[in-house]
């Protein structure tokens, strides 16, 4: 202020009242009442001082507009500065709600596992149960006296090998090892045993397999060993049956051998089901329509982010492609798979 002088705020003072005072004339009366202040004010000075008191109002006129033309420049800067702040928050803020809204949809998945969990323990619960139940039952029962054994045919005769293959078939199903009268036999019947052990031990393997699959399907992964003995025994049990002709066991057998070859059928049928199902599954995380419109903004006008949309897409597509086989089978096929197999066994 004292670089500017007194002298020269009065005059710059006395211009602005005027300049006010005038708003409402045209412009040549403004102009012209400017001038009368300004004459008044200069009135007494040589033009020289006159001059120099100009120039100090004028000076000091300009240094205000710089500084004011300085301040808003910094304005300007620190109001882009917030702006690109808020920015990044948004999309903070986006991410946020995003990673909230996965955490909510894996708290659900969790929720939904653990009540499949705890049904299947219960499952479990009631079929170990049984099995031991029946267990107790059997050994509970009181032992009845077995039948006088027919007397044993000759070695040689037909009898006598038609037995000797039937007990080496007995023993090749409960895991025995071979028999005296086995190695007894002839070449050819030899040969012929060996042929229906073969045959023996396929429809074992095969339907223990079904049995397996089916309690699996029903019970879940988690079966013990009891239950396992339980339906290995059951196996075992229809096929000596048959070997000692008990009343019904050849139609029970053929029952059994159709019913495992219709359940390869449908195993085939379910898979084929199951594979397109879970290929749309798939797809549908990938849908772009769905994923622009999770990331939309949250403002009231919810534009298109189509940068953020490209990069969950892409984040998407790199963690599905990530997955092993058994996790990617796990998470779209399984379900479906298991689905349509109970559909068609009418579980």
């Amino acid at each position: 202020m004292s670089d500017t002088g007194q002298d020269a705020l009065q005059l710059i003072s006395r211009l602005v009242d005027a300049r006010r005072e005038t708003t409402s004339l045209d412009e040549p009366a403004r102009q012209a009442r400017l001038a009368e202040v300004l004459d008044r004010e200069l009135g007494g000075q040589d033009p020289k001082s006159a001059d120099a008191l100009i120039e100090r109002a004028r000076a000091h006129v300009v240094g205000q507009a710089r500084l004011r033309s300085e301040r808003l420049d910094e304005q300007s800067r620190r109001i882009a500065e917030l702006e690109a702040e808020l920015e990044s928050a948004r999309g903070d803020m986006q991410e946020l709600s995003k990673r909230a809204e996965r955490g909510v949809q894996l708290e659900a998945e969790l929720t939904t596992l653990r009540e499949k969990n705890e049904s299947l323990a219960g499952k479990e619960s009631a079929l170990d149960a049984r099995v031991r139940e029946l267990e107790d039952a059997l050994e509970a029962r009181p032992a009845e006296a077995p039948a006088p054994p027919p007397p044993p045919a000759p070695p040689g005769s037909d009898a006598g090998r038609l037995d000797a293959i039937k007990e080496a078939l007995r023993a090749a199903a409960e895991g025995r090892p071979a028999t005296d009268a086995e190695a007894a036999l002839p070449e050819r019947d030899g040969r012929f045993l060996a042929l229906l052990r073969e045959l023996l031990s396929f429809a074992l393997e095969l339907d223990r397999g079904v049995q397996a699959f089916l309690m699996e399907l029903e019970v879940g992964p988690a079966m013990d060993t009891v239950q396992i003995r339980g339906y290995q025994r059951q196996v075992t049990q229809r096929f000596c049956e048959g070997l000692d002709d008990a009343a019904g066991s050849l139609d029970a057998l053929r029952e059994l051998l159709e019913r495992n070859r219709r359940f390869l059928i449908l195993l085939n049928e379910a898979y084929r089901g199951a594979i397109p199902l879970g290929s749309q599954e798939l797809l549908a995380e990938l849908q772009p329509a769905k994923v622009l419109e999770g990331t939309k903004g949250k403002g009231l006008l919810k534009l298109a982010n189509y940068e953020g949309a490209f990069k969950e897409l892409d984040r998407c597509h790199a963690d599905l492609t990530a997955l092993p086989p058994s996790e990617l089978l796990a998470r779209f096929y399984t379900e479906p798979f298991q689905a349509r197999l109970r559909e068609l066994l009418g579980r």
